[in-house]
């Protein structure tokens, strides 16, 4: 991050240098700034050395004005036209730079300081002749605080954001050996192939075709369009979460499934090439309709194993939720970890009940406190002030400034805080337009519905 950073330093200061050559702009680049350390300075005359970049001050340019074979940085946000075929070596951009015509640049690397848009034309970045198999950050490519493609053709060995924008696909065709983006990747539309996408937060797939060898991110969405593995998905770590919504289903291999970290087809068998228009399973409660509000949220309870139901078809969803049940569901979603303590300080609380890891690991958190000294009362009633409270504590006790107003929610209570964060972060939108009912039972079916809600958010 610090090298990205100084990249974008670099770009900023280098223009100072390029004063020395003869430009019809190099009068309107700033003296090269005193205060640079050693090693920035190094650093910018090396990138320098290497592109001889020529200034241009920006706004639009075209380039059927650029020479062959050149390198050029522009001063400021720039909107570059393709009206004529070239081919240059590097391209920087103070700023936030647009692509757009109908020719077809050729060129070694594309760096902008802002967000790298490409709303028509042919953009190709040649591979390195002397790169192995493998594909770096380094490779020629496009590189930006944030990535926008809507049309046009890209063609890439790598496809970066550095910042805190997304690399975003709305249309066009994109080929590339990587996708990397120091946030998300987004797809709502156009034809993506790429041997590999990498996102640090989240991958998310509404439209369009996206062909990949390998997707690896925290969190894995498909809400539309298709997407082909070319192969299984593999080496994403334990840590990754895969979140789907339902009901989904996938339509090829015919009856294939995701399963435990795998696609599977009919058969059971590894499938080596499956279309995604969403993901399904077998729903096994018949007393959860498709049309409630918390049928989503079960079948994502379901599927992760985070609940069970009373029966094998039947999930009670109206039914009251205990103490004990709503701290399980909670921990399982965490991934079932261990208490790190073996003393219990409950003595409602015992070793054989499927809950007592559950709230050993709660109270060692401060996620949850007992109602007495030595007791938890694990079959008491959770209440809807309760099951929102376990939330807020688990992560942290976030500070909430709120503006909503429940007419029930009283400050001073225990759980004014953590009412006021649901409601912002929309986790509950009460039982009316005013009242909370912190007080009430909370049924199995909204404990799941703010679980749901809540693994959405974080």
């Amino acid at each position: 991050m610090k090298k990205v950073l100084s990249l974008a330093l670099c770009l900023l200061l280098m223009i100072g240098m390029l004063s020395v050559m003869p430009s019809a702009f190099a009068d309107d680049m700033p003296p090269l700034p005193s205060n640079l350390s050693e090693l920035v300075r190094q650093f910018c005359q090396e990138y320098y050395e290497e592109y001889g970049c020529i200034p241009i001050a920006g706004g639009t340019i075209h380039t059927s004005d650029l020479e062959e074979g050149a390198s050029y940085t522009f001063w400021s946000a720039a909107t570059l036209i393709l009206d004529a075929d070239r081919s240059i070596d590097m391209l920087c951009c103070i700023g936030n730079l647009t692509i757009e015509g109908t020719a077809t640049l050729t060129v070694g690397k594309i760096r902008a300081a802002g967000l790298l848009r490409v709303d028509s034309g042919t953009v190709l970045c040649p591979k390195k002749e002397s790169q192995d198999d493998s594909v770096s950050l380094s490779e020629n490519g496009l590189e930006g605080q944030g990535i926008e493609i809507n049309g046009g053709r890209v063609e890439c060995p790598t496809i970066q954001s550095y910042n805190e924008l997304d690399v975003e696909v709305c249309g066009g065709s994109v080929k590339a050996d990587l996708i990397f983006a120091m946030y998300g990747y987004t797809q709502r539309g156009g034809d993506v192939e790429a041997g590999k996408i990498s996102a640090k937060d989240y991958i998310f797939m509404y439209g369009g075709s996206l062909t990949a060898y390998e997707l690896g991110s925290f969190n894995l969405k498909f809400h539309g369009g298709v997407t082909v593995f070319k192969d299984p998905i593999s080496e994403l770590g334990t840590d990754v979460r895969i979140k789907f919504h339902f009901p989904q289903a996938i339509t090829e291999p015919a009856g294939g499934k995701y399963l435990d970290g795998k696609f599977v087809d009919a058969e059971g068998n590894e499938a080596k090439q499956v279309r995604i228009e969403s993901v399904s399973f077998d729903f096994p409660f018949t007393d959860v309709p498709a049309g409630a509000y918390y049928y989503k949220p079960v079948a994502w309870a379901s599927y992760y194993h985070i609940t069970g139901g009373v029966t094998d078809t039947l999930f009670a969803p109206n039914r009251t939720c205990t103490r004990a049940q709503a701290l399980t569901f909670l921990w399982r979603s965490a991934g079932s970890p261990e208490p790190t303590t073996t003393n219990n300080p409950f003595t409602d609380v015992k070793p054989d009940k499927y809950y007592y890891k559950a709230v050993l690991w709660a109270a060692e958190k401060g996620i949850a406190s007992g109602t007495g000294k030595t007791t938890f009362s694990p079959n008491a009633t959770c209440t809807r002030a309760q099951a929102v409270t376990f939330l807020w504590r688990y992560v942290d006790i976030p500070i909430w400034s709120s503006n909503r107003v429940f007419q029930d929610v009283k400050p001073g209570k225990y759980y004014y805080n953590a009412v006021k964060w649901a409601a912002d972060t929309r986790i509950t939108a009460g039982t009316s337009t005013s009242t909370f009912s912190p007080n009430a039972a909370c049924t199995r079916g909204e404990v799941e519905t703010f679980l749901f809600r809540f693994h959405d958010i974080y």
